[in-house]
């Protein structure tokens, strides 16, 4: 049994572009990030790479 459902449409799902504002003074904050460990975990038919990051 599955969890999905099918999607109804529904017009108040769109958002309306006449309402929609964006601010000039939005910024990206960027973090520095380290990698502390990475490795493989092997599967059946596939590899998944894992890398551990602070």
């Amino acid at each position: 049994m599955s969890l999905l459902h099918k999607f109804v449409c529904d017009p108040s799902h769109v958002i309306k572009l006449n309402h929609l504002e964006v601010r000039d003074s939005l910024m990206i904050l960027t973090l520095l990030v380290r990698v502390k460990d990475q490795m493989v975990k092997e599967l059946k038919d596939k590899d998944i790479p894992l890398v551990k990051v602070v």
